[in-house]
């Protein structure tokens, strides 16, 4: 990998060379606007790792394979033990946008939902549903 003549590095580009090999998850009370957020640490298969403040951004930084790479890991890891913590609204996150289980609450009770926006990201193939109660919603669209 080669700097360029500032020696910095295109991360952009990088993300698209380098496979996603692990996560994790960290919950912080208080940000600089004193709001309480989860930040996400995504490792690459080169060794250089990235945090992501929220899965929004996570959404439309990475590309279709990023996400489902990512699905995977998670769900492989969540196999045998159950998520806890932050690893539990991102695992819920990652299989509400992959997987449409009609028995979950989230599709049960959408008789309820007051839409606010709803944006398609064309790019990565991914809605995006917001609600007047400030829930977000993921879904991968068939391609």
């Amino acid at each position: 990998i080669v700097p360029d003549e500032k020696g910095e590095f295109d991360y952009e580009v990088l993300d698209k060379i380098f496979l996603i090999i692990n996560w994790e998850s960290k919950f912080y009370h208080l940000d600089r606007h004193e709001s309480e957020c989860i930040y996400y640490r995504i490792f690459r298969s080169d060794g250089s790792s990235r945090w992501i403040k929220t899965f929004s951004e996570m959404v439309t930084r990475f590309d279709r394979m990023d996400l489902e790479e990512l699905y995977n890991l998670v769900m492989k890891k969540f196999e045998t033990t159950s998520p806890e913590c932050v690893d539990l609204v991102f695992w819920g996150d990652l299989r509400t946008m992959f997987e449409e289980t009609a028995d979950d609450d989230l599709w049960k009770n959408k008789e309820e939902w007051i839409l606010k926006s709803w944006n398609f990201y064309e790019n990565y193939g991914v809605h995006t549903l917001t609600f007047e109660d400030g829930t977000e919603i993921y879904m991968l669209a068939e391609r």
